[in-house]
């Protein structure tokens, strides 16, 4: 295990696969190590990097979205509106990615209030 998380920190962010080895490991470290803090890590450092005057738009918006998702798995809903709210800024036409974002977020935590 603490082999493949080193291998998958290891991906240089200026690889094309940056972005898929931190998913997997933020999904490694959730599943095998229980570490949320260390999760969600990944998440908001890919959204760090995928910021700035000359990010690309939909790469930001989509770092966000995934950034969203990982709020969700940690059960963190108070997260997940600034998520969707700055991706849809970012990216207007976007709009059926992030409202499918808000519903699963109503969906996963309305369950939890008895809705």
């Amino acid at each position: 295990m603490d082999q493949a998380v080193a291998l998958l920190q290891a991906v240089p962010t200026s690889s094309v696969y940056h972005t898929r080895a931190q998913v997997r490991l933020g999904e490694l470290l959730l599943s095998h190590k229980r570490n949320k803090t260390a999760y969600i890590a990944c998440f908001e450092q890919l959204c760090a990097q995928g910021a700035g005057p000359q990010a690309d738009p939909n790469k930001a918006a989509h770092l966000l979205l995934l950034l969203g998702e990982a709020y969700i798995n940690v059960q963190r809903p108070d997260k997940v509106g600034l998520c969707s709210s700055s991706a849809l800024n970012i990216r207007h036409t976007d709009e059926r990615s992030i409202k499918g974002l808000i519903n699963l977020t109503w969906f996963a935590f309305a369950g939890n209030r008895g809705v």
